[in-house]
């Protein structure tokens, strides 16, 4: 993991000020409420999971990645729920998020911010995964570089923007065809951040579980 322990000293963005952003990049109302609402819980889901490992987490950081990870999505909702090639356009969204970052830059958006919103994408894709899945972003590694990084790939995994909380077991049967190392590197980061009580947080948010 990256050194950031000076950036950890900076205040980094309010919530109002996130909220902001995404009102700003937001293509409508009805895709601001879907990625600003998942953002939400996936914050929830990953201060939850922060409490279960012994690194030290900054919960600043953690709470600026999980609510910004998404600022980059709005251009790219209605591909996501197409079908055929439109659909791996999404992937996309995650380069999008980190640049408009890098384009809002002032001292309170620091590399770790907009390098965990650039590395989102499944539990962080290796140049090779992106090569075999021909996934269309550059063939350079894209793995999370902070534990902040790591807990947003692992939180935003269990929810759905559209929207629904994912049961990891039907996920990782997906997964084992597809992404083998995904199931590897997910299964890890379970033993060290815990699995979220998706039946508690299915009737707070009133969302199934699929």
């Amino acid at each position: 993991m990256a050194d950031y322990c000076i950036i950890r000293a900076m205040k980094l963005l309010s919530n109002s000020e996130i909220m902001a952003l995404h009102k700003k990049y937001a293509t409508n109302q009805k895709d601001f409420d879907s990625i600003w609402g998942h953002c939400q819980i996936v914050w929830e889901i990953a201060q939850r999971c922060a409490e279960n490992t012994d690194q030290e987490v900054d919960m600043d950081v953690l709470r600026n990645v999980c609510l910004l990870h998404d600022i980059g999505a709005y251009p790219f909702m209605h591909q996501r729920k197409g079908g055929g090639k439109d659909k791996w356009l999404y992937p996309l969204h995650s380069l999008l998020g980190s640049a408009i970052l890098w384009g809002e830059k002032n001292e309170k958006i620091p590399e770790v911010v907009y390098d965990s919103v650039r590395t989102h994408n499944l539990m962080g894709l290796t140049k090779e995964e992106i090569e075999a899945n021909d996934f269309p972003m550059g063939y350079h590694d894209q793995t999370p570089m902070s534990v902040e990084g790591l807990i947003l790939c692992y939180a935003d995994r269990y929810h759905s923007k559209d929207p629904h909380f994912n049961n990891p077991d039907t996920m990782l049967k997906f997964w084992h065809k597809r992404y083998p190392r995904q199931v590897e590197i997910f299964k890890k980061a379970q033993k060290e951040f815990g699995t979220p009580d998706l039946e508690a947080l299915s009737k707070k948010f009133g969302q199934p579980i699929k």
